[in-house]
């Protein structure tokens, strides 16, 4: 019963968070420069006109399998960026696009707990330490309609900006934060990064 996710809230999510896009640039403990500000300022007016969401869910026993995504507009915009010479804001870009994948997993959370009265207890992303990448490819295969979303002999997805998951679904509010840092098996300086 995916009822859609309302993409001026995912606009307006992203917009408020540019100071996690600076945390991605590596500003963590100190303020970005005027120029890297106002390149994140510029970047966060024209992401909107690159969205392309897709995503899809099946749930099974408690069991969440997701996938969703952004769609390819962002990677080939980045990549017109870098080859002009414009490798800062093709960088600014797509740390913009993992952040709006972040968002949009937040809302599709809302949804399923708004129409199921369920939130995950917890989620396990394909390529960690204890789940290789055929779970990535367990969970295309089980999602019903995966859109323009496919899949190569890897096991990756495409587009780039494109993830699937799967979550243990408990009634009720879970106390499980949604920070991706939570399911991260590595230690690096963005932990924590999303916390506001």
């Amino acid at each position: 019963m995916m009822k859609g996710v309302d993409k001026s809230i995912l606009i307006e999510n992203v917009r408020s968070k540019s100071h996690i896009v600076e945390r991605f640039l590596g500003f963590k403990d100190r303020p970005a420069p005027k120029v890297i500000n106002k390149k994140i300022a510029q970047q966060m007016e024209t992401f909107p006109g690159l969205l392309d969401i897709f995503y899809n869910y099946k749930i099974e026993d408690d069991v969440l399998n997701l996938i969703y995504s952004v769609g390819p507009k962002f990677e080939e915009e980045v990549e017109k960026l870098i080859h002009s010479g414009q490798a800062m804001n093709g960088m600014i870009l797509d740390k913009i696009g993992v952040l709006c994948l972040d968002e949009l997993r937040s809302l599709i959370i809302e949804e399923i707990k708004d129409s199921y009265g369920k939130t995950p207890s917890k989620f396990y992303y394909p390529g960690t330490k204890n789940y290789g990448m055929d779970l990535q490819e367990e969970i295309y295969k089980l999602v019903p309609e995966t859109g323009y979303i496919k899949i190569n002999s890897y096991k990756q997805l495409y587009p780039i900006k494109t993830v699937a998951l799967r979550a243990d679904l408990k009634d009720g509010v879970s106390d499980l934060k949604l920070s991706p840092c939570d399911s991260c098996d590595f230690s690096c300086p963005m932990r924590g990064g999303y916390d506001e």
